[in-house]
């Protein structure tokens, strides 16, 4: 009977004890509101511009970023292309000086 009697008043307090945070933790939110809005002759609070301007940054520091690795990426496809043609332009220079060579010594035979 001990047992059952510890275990309901522990019950009891416990269910207590969270009541009673749980009306702490509305009453602050309701002062907070109450002092964010302000009186009738006094302006909004805007608490969360913080966060607003924060999250704004962190958007643009994101932005930046994509760009500059899109702008890298580009870059590096711009000069892959002009290696491209460059190593094209080389091979053609090789193959007419080749095909000249052989085209020089039949000019001499005849």
């Amino acid at each position: 009977e001990d047992e059952s009697f510890n275990e309901k008043v522990w019950a009891v307090r416990s269910r207590s004890k969270s009541l009673r945070e749980k009306l702490t933790s509305l009453c602050s939110e309701n002062i907070t509101e109450v002092a964010r809005e302000g009186g009738s002759d006094e302006v909004e609070l805007k608490w969360d511009s913080y966060e607003k301007a924060n999250r704004e940054i962190s958007y643009d520091k994101l932005k930046l970023a994509e760009e500059k690795a899109i702008t890298k990426e580009q870059d590096k496809m711009r000069a892959e292309e002009a290696a491209h043609a460059k190593t094209e332009k080389m091979r053609r220079v090789v193959e007419r000086n080749t095909s000249r060579e052989r085209e020089t010594p039949n000019k001499r035979k005849h």
